[in-house]
């Protein structure tokens, strides 16, 4: 009987809440997919960046500092400094923000002295 509840539990979430995708603006992830879109644009990116990014997605209003992103997203045999990051970061802005936008208004937003987070009011330029 505890299976039939869950199921039904299931069915009255929200579409995204069921298929877990997440949006912010006109970015798209799809983890069971491993997708990302831009508007109607499929992009690739690096399995450790699609981890970041899917981390700062389910995390929206949270700023997180580059310690706590290595430790939370990059596995723990890892070695990796916050150069990995700060790498990971410039090639997500590379692929998802507009060419025509500045850092300043990028997707991923960095909070001085803080770290960072994923920009909620995102523009969506094309």
């Amino acid at each position: 009987m505890a299976v039939f509840a869950r199921i039904r539990a299931l069915l009255r979430r929200p579409p995204d809440l069921l298929t877990d995708i997440l949006r912010t603006g006109d970015i798209t992830l799809d983890p069971v997919k491993h997708q990302v879109t831009r508007g109607t644009k499929e992009v690739y990116i690096l399995r450790q960046d699609f981890a970041l990014l899917e981390f700062l997605m389910r995390n929206p209003t949270q700023v997180f500092s580059t310690t706590t992103l290595l430790q939370r997203v990059w596995s723990s045999d890892s070695e990796a400094a916050g150069d990995a990051i700060r790498s990971s970061i410039k090639r997500l802005r590379q692929k998802l923000d507009d060419k025509k936008v500045s850092e300043a208004s990028s997707i991923i937003e960095n909070v001085p002295k803080i770290g960072y987070r994923i920009r909620q009011n995102h523009s969506m330029h094309t």
